[in-house]
């Protein structure tokens, strides 16, 4: 993982969003390949992205090279099977868009399991 985060840096240092691409999606495949990691643990694309995230908010300067990066970040989530909702709407509040924040809401709630209620719930309440 600490390669990962190298590579991630350089990338955003070079403004290469598809290395950032490449090594987000390269951690998630080895994740997959992975055995006898607990579920509860996050997982390394998943940490990695929250490092991209950190890096784009903290150190990032110029507003459209931190939008593409958000963006990227953002399609990224929406790709995976179990998103982290709370990074999602991290990235929808950086990106003003309350068309994407009221889509993700719906989408919890209409899950209609006691934890994407409240995981929605609680995301409404941070917004």
């Amino acid at each position: 993982e600490g390669r990962y985060r190298q590579v991630v840096g350089i990338a955003v240092e070079a403004k290469n969003l598809e290395v950032l691409r490449r090594v987000i999606k390269r951690a998630s495949d080895d994740e997959k390949t992975a055995k006898g990691k607990a579920s509860d643990a996050p997982s390394p694309a998943d940490e990695l992205m929250e490092y991209a995230l950190s890096i784009c908010m903290d150190l990032v300067q110029e507003r459209s090279f931190r939008t593409e990066i958000l963006r990227l970040i953002l399609d990224l989530l929406n790709d995976i099977p179990n998103p982290d909702y709370f990074a999602i709407a991290k990235c929808v509040v950086y990106l003003n868009s309350d068309e994407e924040a009221s889509h993700m809401l719906r989408q919890l709630v209409s899950n209609e399991d006691r934890v994407s209620i409240t995981n929605a719930y609680q995301i409404a309440f941070d917004l």
